[in-house]
């Protein structure tokens, strides 16, 4: 199946929650098509996942395309 982010978008200024939503819809195979133009990533409607990254300090992080 195809979706397009515009079909996730409320928010103009903040394209997270659109993307986790739109992410959490798909299925292997499923593509998501975002279109030419500026998207707004903010920590705000973020998927939250626990990572220890190197070089950083440990914990949970906001991760706006969380790829898995």
């Amino acid at each position: 199946m195809v979706y397009y982010i515009r079909d996730f978008m409320t928010d103009q200024n903040n394209a997270t929650p659109a993307l986790v939503a739109a992410i959490d819809r798909m299925a292997e195979g499923d593509t998501l098509l975002l279109e030419g133009g500026v998207y707004h990533l903010r920590p705000e409607g973020a998927a939250v996942r626990e990572y220890y990254i190197s070089n950083n300090d440990c914990g949970f992080k906001p991760i706006a395309m969380p790829l898995i």
